[in-house]
């Protein structure tokens, strides 16, 4: 999520990664840090039975 736990690049534009690269250096150490646990806490969502359920929906609609 932009500014959240990163930031969100155009792709294929080296400036705007340039950009993105610069604006994270610039950060202080205590607004990585927070960045990262930002990026922890999002990860939290992603469980082996929400994936498995995704997984089948999925399948499901393959075989439809």
């Amino acid at each position: 999520q932009d500014g959240y736990n990163g930031y969100i690049v155009n792709a294929g534009d080296a400036k705007d990664l340039g950009d993105a690269m610069l604006r994270y250096t610039l950060l202080s150490d205590d607004q990585r840090n927070e960045m990262s646990i930002n990026s922890y806490r999002l990860s939290l969502q992603f469980t082996p039975k929400r994936w498995a359920t995704y997984f089948y929906e999925r399948i499901k609609e393959l075989i439809k």
